[in-house]
């Protein structure tokens, strides 16, 4: 990654626009980083160990975003795809349970149109595959004859 900003933490509350600082400072004179972070962070109080990297950056910030990409990319597909979460550090959001106990509903109302379908269609309504017998004549339709050339009355 190339990343040009970071989030810090500090000014506490303030907005994540006032709280980038560029990645670049740290890579200039020691003493002009703790000036200038000093200054964005409005921290005039920090040592030299809280001008780490590691001590500025806003983590709660970066996991929140982390966890958001890992609902888009897995745990929303998962859900829809009535797979249960896969990753369980990562709750679902609340929109998406009750999306998902929309689909699951057994009482839900079927659409008119899965009530009609073709001839074909109508073999497989109950997933099930029939085999239909052989088509009757009207003639045959009570089945044998009681004797040889003799006609059913």
């Amino acid at each position: 990654l190339n990343c040009k900003f970071i989030i810090s933490q500090l000014p506490h509350g303030a907005p994540i626009t006032e709280r980038a600082v560029p990645t670049a400072i740290w890579k200039a004179e020691p003493a002009v980083m703790k000036h200038y972070l000093r200054k964005w962070l409005k921290a005039p109080e920090m040592e030299d160990e809280d001008f780490d990297i590691r001590n500025v950056l806003d983590w709660d910030y970066y996991l929140e975003r982390l966890n958001n990409t890992i609902r888009k990319i897995i745990t929303i597909p998962a859900a829809l795809q009535k797979v249960p979460n896969p990753v369980p550090r990562v709750p679902h959001p609340d929109w998406l349970q009750t999306t998902v106990r929309k689909m699951n509903d057994k009482y839900k109302q079927r659409s008119i149109k899965n009530m009609f379908g073709t001839a074909s269609d109508s073999k497989t309504l109950l997933g099930k595959k029939e085999r239909t017998p052989h088509l009757l004549d009207i003639e045959d339709f009570q089945g044998k004859n009681t004797g040889p050339g003799r006609p059913i009355v």
